[in-house]
């Protein structure tokens, strides 16, 4: 019937609109979990980009964000590729342990000499005693007046272990120094200097110190306070000294420009003049025979004890604030007001840069065992560096571009020679067998004799040195008259070596002594190389000239290309070379009529140009970012090898079949000829587990750190952090660090107070069965800082307010001592009254914090009212009755 074909019509159309609406409300979702995803894939890569932003101050940190981006996205590239970017930068550092603890900047720092414990002071007037994984042993808290038996009151600039570990010295700005034992009790002591004391050091045996001092003078002491000596001389303040390990010396460094050299019984042995550059620290080597300076033109600098100076340590640009060596004196370490820390060769390389604290560092210390180190900084916190982790991770990789490789003749290990003044050798297969720090410019050319079991290196430095494959140092060939860039061994068996000076060519018998030199060309020579038969040889010039000479040093014939010359070389059956100038294609030339034959396709200059061992290849390199081979027969490329920067140089095993090339990147690189494969990059792990589960690198909760300091937003916060609520309570608890370090500042304070809140209630909704107690703590802690940053701005009624809301979480002492003062504050002195009345009777101590603080907001007014209008506050009354109550 009509009425049925009706329904059927309507229940069709209402089937068709339900599908209709199921596949809109399908594709809606499609599109919300792709928009979803576009956002989080968005929110991880800016994460990793700030990654690389917070690079610049703490690799530790850069490297953890980028960690917690990947575990966001673990299909995220840009994620992996910043986390595997930090990991295989030559010059990451790590630090292993925070120690959070001081209110204030850290000042110095002391191993034990078991190195199991550390000791620091600080400007908050304090020492701490802690382990190295950052837990506090004991803490000597601030004293508001300094006497025998309490605590410093003022900065702690100074701190040492005793000899036999049992007992700490501090020294600080009030002038005394004292003695602790290991629970932090004060065991002796004396008043040094009237002035401020800025450094100390213990005697070897730890019978005698000596301390330096602002009244322009240096002191040494019995331990029991009696004064030896006074070392006179300076005619400005003290700031560094230092007692020599044989005990028989004393070093003192001053702002008057000055280091001196005392003996032990006070005479003056040597002055050191620095022409009006302070000396702000002073450390003596380990053998005694040597002083190192830290000063205030951003170096440190070593001198003899008979005045002469050694090496110069360049390279900080702030002042050095602290000095020291490494136990077995064949390294020193400097801290600066630029943030960082450095290791150097005691020739004055640098090894490390310690990079990690956001303001100057202060404080330095090295284990006795020279493994760890001790870095203490203005940002409030000391940190733990492992040495021996961190060279080995530098020492897998360049440190600048990769000028020149080599491959050994029998193909099992490749030579790279860098920008970063280093040699590396490595095995085929990419593991580090020597890392060679000798020369003192970059490394310009390297390679292997023709028996490998020895490997040359040319530098500006203006040297040749030759090595032995155990990475032993046999020659250094000096005495050239300007840099050598380029050198050859003899094909022969007679060892010789034929190198590059200016415009002159040296040829040298197997030990080094000088065989013949000629001059060549006016504008400096780019390469050498003898015949493939080691009859004759020829150099390449700067001038665009090839010169061929026999070993006698006779012009036997020349090529003029027109243009300056990068590299050339000859085949291997010697009847041709080739040629990589100021321009794009390479050249081939035959020596029997000269005539050449151009290979195009780069698309910038090449600096490099090889044959194949057999011949029918050659290989160029070129700032194109490509390597390429090409086929002899036909003049075309046959292989593209692309790099991420311009190639400097290639090499091929004897075999053929591996190609090595050097990268402006700071990397060496493994092809194969045959299919163009990249097979690996040397120093470049492309696993980085082995730094995600190390224990030398600090956990991303351990270190204190800021969101908004990186412009990292609240959202992005809480997606690293939002499924751990521990992590959220250690944010929240550095918030709260922070606005306790902030409260001279309102706004700020303000700020972190709130995000402390945030963190720990955002944990608590995460973790609802979690320790209640302890979270409550938190917030109730919060809220007292509150309280404590409105009074000392001001706000009373917000700073009752807030005591009165810690007070809902957890009753501690302090929040009633500002509940009272806020009442007293705000004119409500029968709520104070009664408060104070409440409080009494739960009270099991005589004279509880509140009634001091009732006192103490009474006083000022009490004295106003006693010596201006000669009467008595009338709440000073109730306060006394409050008191009798008690009593």
């Amino acid at each position: 019937s009509k009425k049925r074909r009706r329904a059927r019509l309507f229940a069709i159309a209402g089937f068709g609109l339900a599908t209709l609406a199921l596949i809109g409300g399908v594709l809606a979702w499609l599109n919300y979990r792709k928009a979803e995803t576009a956002r989080q894939s968005a929110n991880v890569s800016a994460l990793a980009a700030k990654a690389w932003e917070v690079y610049r101050d703490d690799h530790t940190l850069a490297f953890r964000l980028a960690e917690a981006a990947l575990q966001l996205d673990s299909t995220n590239t840009y994620a992996r590729q910043t986390l595997r970017g930090i990991a295989n930068t030559a010059t990451t550092t790590f630090y292993q342990t925070v120690f959070r603890g001081h209110n204030f900047e850290i000042e110095a720092l002391a191993f034990s000499p078991d190195g199991k414990l550390i000791a620091s002071g600080s400007f908050d007037k304090s020492v701490a005693i802690w382990q190295p994984d950052g837990r506090v042993v004991a803490r000597l808290n601030a004293a508001e007046s300094t006497s025998g038996s309490s605590g410093h009151s003022a900065t702690v600039r100074a701190v040492a272990f005793s000899p036999d570990g049992q007992s700490v010295w501090s020294a600080g700005k009030d002038g005394w120094v004292k003695r602790i034992d290991l629970n932090a009790n004060v065991t002796g002591g004396f008043a040094a200097h009237p002035a401020a004391v800025w450094d100390m050091a213990l005697s070897p045996d730890g019978r005698w110190l000596v301390t330096a001092s602002n009244d322009s003078t240096a002191a040494v002491w019995k331990t029991d306070g009696t004064r030896l000596h006074t070392l006179r001389g300076h005619n400005n303040a003290v700031w560094a000294v230092d007692i020599s390990p044989d005990g028989q010396k004393i070093a003192s460094g001053s702002v008057d420009g000055t280091a001196r050299i005392w003996s032990a019984g006070g005479q003056l042995l040597r002055l050191i003049d620095l022409n009006g550059i302070k000396v702000n620290a002073i450390a003596f080597s380990p053998d005694s025979r040597y002083v190192l300076l830290g000063c205030g033109d951003n170096t440190a600098k070593l001198y003899s004890l008979d005045g002469r100076l050694q090496a110069i340590y360049s390279g900080h640009t702030a002042e050095i604030t602290q000095v020291a060596f490494s136990p077995d004196g064949k390294q020193v370490l400097t801290a600066s007001n630029d943030h960082s820390a450095k290791l150097w060769q005691r020739s004055g390389e640098e090894l490390l840069r310690l990079v990690g604290h956001t303001e100057r560092v202060g404080a330095l210390a090295i284990s006795p065992d020279g493994e760890w180190v001790a870095t203490g900084s203005f940002d409030f916190t000391a940190k733990l560096w492992n040495l021996p982790f961190n060279l080995k991770n530098k020492a897998a990789r360049h440190d600048g571009p990769v000028d020149m490789v080599a491959v050994s003749p029998d193909g099992s290990s490749v030579l790279s020679g860098s920008v970063d003044n280093t040699v590396k050798r490595w095995s085929i297969k990419g593991e580090l067998l020597n890392d060679l720090h000798n020369h003192l410019k970059e490394v310009a050319q390297v390679g292997f004799s023709p028996t490998g079991n020895q490997f040359f290196s040319t530098s500006p430095d203006g040297t040749v040195r030759i090595w032995d494959t155990s990475g032993v140092l046999r020659r250094s060939l000096k005495g050239f008259p300007a840099n050598v860039y380029a050198a050859d061994y003899s094909p022969l068996a007679d060892g010789a070596l034929l190198a590059a000076s200016g415009p002159d060519l040296f040829l040298l018998d197997s030990a080094g002594v000088l065989l013949r030199r000629w001059e060549t060309h006016s504008g400096g020579i780019a390469r050498v190389q003898f015949s493939p038969d080691g009859k004759s040889l020829l150099s390449a010039g700067r001038n665009g000239l090839i010169e061929f000479w026999s070993r006698e040093g006779i012009l036997i014939d020349s090529i003029n290309v027109g243009l300056p010359l990068y590299w050339a070389t000859y085949a291997p059956d010697g009847k041709y070379i080739a040629t990589s100038a100021f321009e794009r294609p390479v050249r081939e030339w035959s020596l029997s009529d000269t005539t050449s034959r151009q290979y195009v396709g780069h698309l910038d200059v090449s600096y490099f140009i090889g044959y194949s061992p057999d011949g029918r290849y050659l290989v160029s390199c070129s700032w194109d970012k490509t390597a390429r081979l090409w086929d002899r027969s036909s003049g075309t490329a046959i292989q593209v090898f692309p790099h991420p920067d311009g190639v400097n140089s290639a090499a091929f095993t004897l075999d053929g079949r591996l190609l090595v090339t050097a990268c402006r990147d700071k990397f060496v690189r493994v092809w194969d000829v045959a299919s163009g494969k990249l097979l690996r990059v040397f120093g470049d792990d492309l696993d980085v587990d082995r730094f995600l589960n190390s224990s030398h690198i600090a956990s991303l909760e351990s270190i204190p750190f800021s969101f908004e300091r990186y412009g990292i937003a609240a959202d992005m916060a809480l997606s690293i952090y939002g499924k751990k609520p521990e992590l959220l309570r250690s944010m929240g608890q550095r918030y709260l660090e922070l606005a306790n370090n902030y409260l001279h500042d309102l706004k700020i304070g303000q700020e972190y107070t709130d995000k402390a809140e945030f963190y720990i209630k955002r944990a608590a909704e995460m973790d609802p069965q979690g320790s209640s107690r302890a979270q409550d703590s938190l917030l109730a802690e919060v809220y007292l800082c509150r309280a404590n940053l409105y009074l000392s701005h001001g706000k009373y009624r917000e700073m009752l307010a807030a005591a009165e809301d810690g007070l809902q979480h957890r009753p501690l002492p302090m929040l009633n001592v500002y509940r009272t003062f806020g009442l007293l504050l705000t004119d409500r002195f029968d709520q104070a009254r009664r408060l104070a009345l409440e409080l009494c009777k739960d009270s099991t101590t005589a004279v509880p914090p509140y009634y001091d603080s009732y006192r103490m907001a009474l006083g000022d007014e009490q004295y106003y009212y006693q010596h201006e209008l000669g009467i008595r506050h009338p709440d000073w009354e109730r306060f006394e009755k409050v008191l009798e109550a008690q009593k």
